[in-house]
């Protein structure tokens, strides 16, 4: 099943939601619950609104930025060059 999500963005804030139903696809086929996630990085806020078995919960706490590190390894990838970085989970390993 593909579930198309938009993703806004600026410098400082990003909101994450599902798209609004495209041409051809019927919403009673399938229900999708209201999902969003808002982060703010200047105030180091995330906020996530979630349905789940029926109840909708709004999430709230601070963002834990990654510890990322910068590798060797270059890449171009659409006609830009990249460089690959990696970082752990420390909650899941």
């Amino acid at each position: 099943m593909l579930i198309k999500v938009n993703l806004f963005f600026s410098p400082v804030e990003s909101i994450y939601a599902y798209a609004d139903e495209t041409e051809g696809e019927s919403s009673y086929l399938r229900r999708k619950g209201d999902y969003l996630i808002y982060r703010n990085f200047e105030e180091n806020k995330i906020k996530e609104l979630q349905e789940m078995f029926g109840k909708i919960y709004l999430i709230e706490d601070n963002l834990n930025p990654y510890k990322w590190r910068v590798m060797n390894e270059l890449k171009e990838v659409q006609g830009h060059l990249c460089m690959k970085t990696i970082t752990e989970d420390t909650v899941k390993k």
